[in-house]
């Protein structure tokens, strides 16, 4: 990036420099408003049109500069009018993405006009006049490309979007000053941010603009960007960016999109200090938010948006639960053969605590959801019709329960505690109505396998009451035809339980036995050993310090291993 300019440190909340002669009533010179339209059309209708010195200070009048740029924005009349009448409802539905095209001439005659001034500005041959041209008019420019995205705009987003994306990597330091100082500018920010994100691909440029890391002037482009973060704060945009992506009304695009924004958003912010401010406290607001999505107990969304809101909720529990992380700008240093820098501390990793204690609170209706057994329809697949499908939003909460015990890790026990013996015997039975869904008995597995080290009477309860090895051994000898994933898995669940009972009488007797000789030891172990399911040393350990919760629960009886 080139150095930027220092006139704009201190703009001023006035306007003054872009509203004089912007409503193009009084043209430089003998020009009319229809000559110099006539003069700047015929510039953009050429091949391969360039800006020279001389055209520079032609166009560096405002009123000129407002002209030209009136073919980006596309506003009705002037800009000291349009300036005037920039109010938006911002509780209104957010309309669904723009059409990429159009057949009218008209429409395409002012997108290619359009289309033309954005490649001159982009500097494709990286001329210092137009360089000049954009720091000298960075206000107007910045004005006119924010004006794309407000209802009144027929503009192009696209170009939109590209204009602000080359004011952001030639000069940051005036573009976000006058992101952050000038009224007018704030007021076409806040719309295109908020209600925007899902058009032109705008999302990319907020992601590129809140994550911006200046190579140069870091000292001076810091505090300005620290003041727009600020003013984001203010506005409380992660309110809103969790509303759009979760409620109904606005529909599945829009909620799609807003939704995949933040989860980007926390991936590219996670590694960027400034940027933490967005998310400081909003622990409850976001899990309550997806949680309300995905359970959708007012019936109001579609299947799909209740998907998204699960699955956008595990992502950003799997990236705040990680102490360090890579910005994923620098992740394609590895591929291109160069050396990786060193992953940076996770800002959002302090979150991560509070919003996994807000989650469990969730467990009672995660279960219910999953044990509700709604009736979907039959989903045909390679291996056959799936008669009675288990459901994307019931695999979303089982992925989730599994998650937040897993993520626990020695406080597994609590979270596993909040679990009642009815819905472990739903879990069993349901392994043998979905033999088929690897997903679920992935899950199913995991939670068998922390149930094994943390809270074993859950264990012991599915053998002992549901015969849970009973109906294992008899679906795997009397159902061999076809395989399914459940027989894989029944000898994957049965080996690890043995293989975990296995280690922890070895190590009893390793104690007990410290000088004996092996072989006698291992010979003395297969004939005192009397079960490999249930290790009744560890079971009646549990049934002396146990507590009794809810008339069910048994309080502290975890095998922890290290």
């Amino acid at each position: 990036d080139d150095d930027d300019d220092d006139d704009d440190d201190d703009d001023d909340d006035d306007d003054s420099s872009s509203d004089d002669g912007a409503d193009g009533d009084a043209l430089d010179g003998h020009s009319s408003e229809s000559d110099a339209r006539d003069l700047i059309e015929s510039f953009l209708d050429l091949k391969d049109p360039q800006i020279n010195w001389k055209m520079i200070e032609f166009l560096s009048k405002d009123n000129m500069t407002h002209l030209l740029m009136s073919y980006i924005s596309r506003m009705p009349q002037g800009p000291k009018i349009w300036q005037e009448n920039l109010d938006v409802d911002f509780d209104e539905q957010i309309p669904s993405t723009l059409p990429l095209y159009s057949n009218e001439s008209d429409e395409i005659r002012a997108t290619q006009l359009s289309y033309s001034l954005m490649r001159i500005l982009s500097n494709e041959h990286a001329a210092e006049t137009v360089k000049s041209f954009l720091l000298r008019k960075c206000q107007e420019i910045c004005l006119h490309a924010l004006a794309v995205f407000h209802p009144l705009s027929k503009g192009n987003v696209y170009h939109g979007r590209v204009v602000l994306e080359i004011l952001l990597n030639h000069w940051p330091k005036s573009f976000m000053a006058a992101l952050a100082n000038q009224r007018h500018i704030q007021s076409l920010l806040k719309c295109a941010l908020f209600r925007n994100l899902h058009q032109g691909n705008l999302n990319s440029f907020f992601l590129d603009l809140i994550c911006f890391r200046p190579a140069q002037k870091i000292g001076q482009i810091q505090p300005v960007k620290k003041k727009l973060m600020q003013m984001f704060v203010d506005w409380k945009f992660m309110h809103y960016l969790l509303a759009s992506s979760t409620d109904a009304k606005h529909g599945d695009d829009v909620a799609t999109k807003y939704s995949t924004f933040f989860i980007d958003m926390v991936a590219r912010c996670a590694s960027i200090t400034e940027a933490g401010e967005l998310f400081d406290g909003h622990e409850h607001l976001i899990i309550d938010s997806f949680m309300k999505g995905l359970l959708d107990e007012d019936g109001s969304r579609t299947l799909w948006h209740r998907i998204c809101c699960g699955q956008t909720l595990v992502q950003f529990l799997d990236i705040s639960s990680r102490p360090t992380i890579m910005d994923p700008t620098a992740q394609m240093a590895g591929m291109l053969g160069v050396v990786a820098p060193e992953p940076n501390p996770n800002v959002l990793h302090t979150m991560f605590e509070t919003s996994l204690k807000r989650l469990h609170e969730y467990i009672p209706q995660m279960c219910a959801t999953i044990c509700s057994g709604a009736k979907l329809t039959p989903v045909r697949l390679a291996s056959g019709e799936v008669p009675t499908p288990f459901g994307q939003v019931r695999l979303n909460c089982l992925e989730l329960l599994t998650v937040s015990a897993d993520f626990a890790q020695f406080k597994c026990g609590y979270v596993l505690g909040l679990l009642k013996f009815d819905f472990w015997e739903h879990l069993l039975s349901m392994s043998f109505s979905h033999p088929q869904n690897n997903m679920y008995l992935c899950h199913f597995r995991r939670l068998i396998h922390l149930s094994m080290i943390f809270r074993r009477r859950f264990l012991k309860h599915l053998f002992v009451k549901s015969q849970m090895l009973e109906r294992f051994v008899d679906f795997y000898s009397n159902k061999p035809e076809p395989r399914t994933t459940l027989h894989g898995y029944i000898i994957q669940m049965l080996y690890d339980i043995y293989n975990h009972d296995l280690r922890d009488e070895d190590d009893e007797d390793e104690n007990k036995n410290e000088n004996n000789d092996e072989e006698d030891e291992e010979e003395e172990e297969q004939q005192q050993r009397d079960s490999v399911v249930i290790n009744e040393a560890l079971d009646e350990d549990e049934a002396n310090g146990a507590e009794q919760v809810d008339g069910n629960e048994v309080g502290e009886d975890i095998d922890m291993e290290p």
